[in-house]
């Protein structure tokens, strides 16, 4: 099915408008407007969505009104209602909760590698890279946070409407969003403006860190945009810091989510944590041209823009630390997690075989991260 979509589908483009209630277990209501070129109509169009059929209210196809088909979490478009050239697809639906990490006064999204489709119907696969426009309206005291520039805001009662630039092409795991009550603070005056959302109340730890978060950044944009002779791919960097995020950070395009404790230290900070949180940055920062622009086909070569984020970290960051054994702390940090997996039934090649993007999850582990990157540094390769 993903083989047959990629050769068929091409301009893929999705309107989505999400309504994010005050309430935690209040549903969201949203609407959705996707549009797409078809060479040929041989056949039913599939379209994911990994949610409750009674999620699904309403589809138009080409503006006529069609029986809701929802089988094996895919959306049925039947073939009789489309037609080669463009095509426009019309959804009124609520929001699946999967993906949507929901809080008291907060949320955000997390779809890699494949829970776009949780949240909302699309093609969720990394090689059909498609644009969004995107309209939130939340709470009129919260925040948000996406992959474009806000272009305007409508204020309506206790309601606020964001309404964000159309994005250039990406694939759906980067899709992403936050909303909630967040602090906002700017790098005014520097000629590569960007925002941070958080929620620490550590006024110390804020005051501490927010400079060197922003510098940090711009160093490793600096880097490689030198590096790559490429200049910045998208049009704005902005970050949000998420209590208890599940990983380090996600590279999402424009609007990098950080797990807050690893990038808010304070005075007290160990240089390895103050390098760690360099790494982390110019890994997801590094992540804007490998992964984001260029982008693996399939999930089982998530190794590459993994790899490669980590061997461009610490191309940026080790530098700045000249007093730390970086071969010795390369060895501490990767050789025990890589073979350590590597010692047990479950160890697997880098580049492993993914019949099913549903299964994509699976391929990630110490492996992927740790494993192949001793190759590039010189070490001795592990005989995975």
């Amino acid at each position: 099915m993903a083989d047959e979509r990629k050769s068929n589908l091409t301009e893929i483009h999705y309107d989505l408008h999400f309504t994010v209630p005050k309430q935690r277990q209040a549903p969201i209501l949203a609407m959705e407007k996707a549009k797409f070129n078809l060479q040929k109509v041989d056949d039913d169009l599939l379209l994911d969505f990994s949610a409750e059929t009674d999620h699904i209210k309403q589809i138009r196809v080409n503006g006529k009104t069609i029986d809701i088909q929802h089988e094996n979490e895919h959306i049925v478009l039947p073939a009789q209602y489309l037609q080669k050239g463009g095509n426009t697809i019309e959804i009124d639906f609520i929001a699946g909760d999967l993906s949507l990490n929901r809080n008291d006064d907060y949320l955000y999204t997390l779809l890699v590698p494949d829970r776009a489709r949780t949240l909302f119907p699309c093609f969720d696969q990394p090689n059909l890279k498609a644009s969004y426009a995107l309209q939130l309206t939340i709470p009129r005291e919260w925040e948000a946070l996406a992959s474009m520039p806000v272009i305007k805001q409508d204020q309506k009662n206790d309601t606020n409407t964001f309404t964000f630039g159309k994005s250039p092409k990406m694939s759906s795991y980067l899709f992403s969003f936050v909303a909630g009550v967040f602090q906002k603070v700017e790098n005014e005056g520097q000629d590569f403006p960007m925002t941070m959302l958080y929620r620490e109340i550590d006024s110390t730890k804020v005051s501490y860190s927010k400079n060197a978060i922003f510098k940090l950044h711009k160093d490793a944009i600096d880097y490689l945009e030198d590096y790559t002779q490429t200049p910045f791919p998208f049009p704005k960097l902005d970050f949000a810091c998420i209590p208890g995020f599940q990983y380090g950070g996600m590279e999402h395009i424009g609007a990098i989510q950080y797990r807050e404790d690893a990038l808010m230290l304070d005075e007290s900070a160990t240089e390895n944590r103050l390098l760690g949180r360099a790494k982390l940055i110019a890994h997801e920062t590094a992540h804007m041209w490998f992964g984001n622009l260029v982008t693996m086909d399939w999930f089982n070569d998530v190794w590459m823009k993994e790899v490669f984020a980590n061997f461009m970290a610490d191309k940026i960051v080790n530098p700045a630390f000249p007093q730390i054994n970086h071969n010795l702390a390369f060895m501490v940090a990767h050789y025990p997690r890589a073979y350590g997996e590597d010692r047990t039934l479950g160890t697997n090649p880098i580049r492993q075989t993914l019949d099913n993007l549903n299964n994509a999850g699976s391929v990630y582990g110490s492996i992927i991260y740790s494993s192949f990157a001793p190759s590039i540094y010189g070490f001795p390769r592990s005989n995975i």
